[in-house]
């Protein structure tokens, strides 16, 4: 970016999905970089991420079909067989590693369905017990000097505007007030059932968050008694990779609610900072 922006909220905030690469190769200095930031995640996460380069046979389809246009690079998101909460992880700890990407000035693309899976793993290192779940295909956008030149405020606006989207008060439920307060407190004014500015600017920034399909699952639920925050999915627009669109949205959330934690699962709760 044209400006000096470095936080991981930044990167929220102008992070799209990118179809049209650059025919080049990542650098090698960033590649470096990539790498030990995967390998720090994995350290802590227990997934086995694994940065693919030069592997145009992935993509020859999607490229040849418009899909994609010089897709070569990717990195698997790799893990255990058989475990919801380890692709909630994949999601967490992907998207985590998108968003540090996105500050190097790389540009990325969560895939799923347009790429050769087969050929794909057979570019990996996956273990008996293992599965890959998901790609994340990452290099140069297409007018990468251009790119680079534009203003935060720009990127901001194009990020606003690239896909239609799920606006934020359509990802948030607010538990009624005098259920929150408790058949014990019938008789106490009941709690705000208003927000607090921290859990919207946490769904805000979930707004922003890449999805399967654009189908935005993951929702979060605030409780006016206990001031409890809960993310979960939602069953009309779930898919098969909902419990990895839910990690991604509980990181974006995590970011724009200025720090926390959440518990792994769907209905897990979160704990501010």
């Amino acid at each position: 970016m044209a400006d000096f922006h470095t936080s991981l909220l930044d990167a929220v905030n102008v992070r799209i999905t990118t179809r049209m690469y650059e025919d080049k190769k990542i650098d090698s200095d960033l590649s470096r970089q990539l790498r030990q930031n995967i390998d720090a995640v994995n350290l802590i996460s227990g997934l086995h991420m694994q940065l693919i380069e030069n592997c145009p046979q992935v993509f020859a389809r999607a490229n040849a079909e418009g899909h994609f246009r010089n897709a070569q690079n990717f990195i698997a998101l790799i893990g255990p067989a058989g475990s919801d909460e380890a692709r909630e992880a994949a999601g967490y700890y992907g998207e985590r590693v998108v968003l540090s990407a996105v500050l190097m000035g790389l540009q990325t693309g969560w895939v799923a369905g347009s790429w050769d899976k087969a050929e794909a793993e057979r570019c990996c290192d996956i273990s008996d017990n293992e599965v890959l779940y998901l790609g994340i295909v990452i290099g140069y956008q297409e007018g990468y000097s251009a790119l680079m030149e534009e203003s935060y405020e720009q990127r901001c606006e194009t990020q606003r505007t690239h896909r239609p989207s799920k606006s934020a008060d359509e990802l948030f439920t607010v538990k009624a007030a005098e259920a929150a307060a408790g058949a014990d407190s019938a008789s106490a004014a009941p709690p705000s059932a208003e927000p607090p500015q921290w859990f919207m600017d946490g769904v805000a920034a979930a707004a922003k968050a890449p999805s399967a399909m654009n189908r935005q699952p993951a929702m979060f639920s605030y409780n006016p008694g206990s001031g409890s925050v809960e993310a979960y999915i939602s069953g009309r627009d779930s898919t098969m990779f909902a419990y990895t669109d839910l990690g991604i949205a509980k990181l974006h959330f995590q970011i724009g609610a200025g720090g926390g934690s959440w518990e792994w699962g769907n209905r897990g709760a979160f704990s501010q900072r």
